[in-house]
């Protein structure tokens, strides 16, 4: 696997006074995802959340990559239908095939809020409204699982 590119450093720098991103100022290898109004974001790598919560079907955790999941246009009584519509689906994975519900593979990611008026959770904790750098570490947590829970 090619070596993940260096961590920037701020990403401030390259979002314009109207919210919209150049990616100006980005490492090589790093892109901005298409919107500044997102309005869930998640970063899994195992499929199921709970029993019956299988928020990331592509997940592996032997994979060396975390899966990002994004929405946006969650606004108003519509968008509440859309969010309903996507837990309704996310029991098989089903919600990632709706148009509204954007999937990628990542080694590494920053998060970094445009406004103060948001929270975020890592786990299940809030924390702190703050830039927030992920990255992967292939290989250095070993997981051991019952021989009948192994991917084909």
């Amino acid at each position: 696997a090619a070596a993940v590119p260096s961590l920037p450093l701020s990403l401030c720098n390259h979002s314009g006074g109207d919210g919209s991103s150049s990616g100006d100022g980005l490492p090589a290898g790093w892109s901005l995802l298409p919107s500044t109004q997102l309005h869930m974001m998640c970063a899994y790598n195992v499929p199921f959340m709970a029993t019956h919560a299988c928020l990331n079907p592509q997940g592996r955790l032997n994979d060396g990559c975390l899966n990002l999941m994004h929405m946006s246009g969650l606004c108003g009584f519509g968008g509440r239908l859309k969010f309903a519509q996507m837990l309704l689906q996310a029991e098989d994975g089903g919600h990632t095939d709706l148009d509204f519900v954007h999937t990628e593979q990542v080694r590494a990611l920053a998060v970094e809020p445009l406004c103060d008026d948001t929270w975020m959770v890592l786990d299940g904790e809030v924390i702190p409204n703050a830039t927030l750098f992920l990255e992967v570490h292939p290989g250095l947590v070993r997981t051991c699982v019952a021989p009948g829970f192994v991917d084909e």
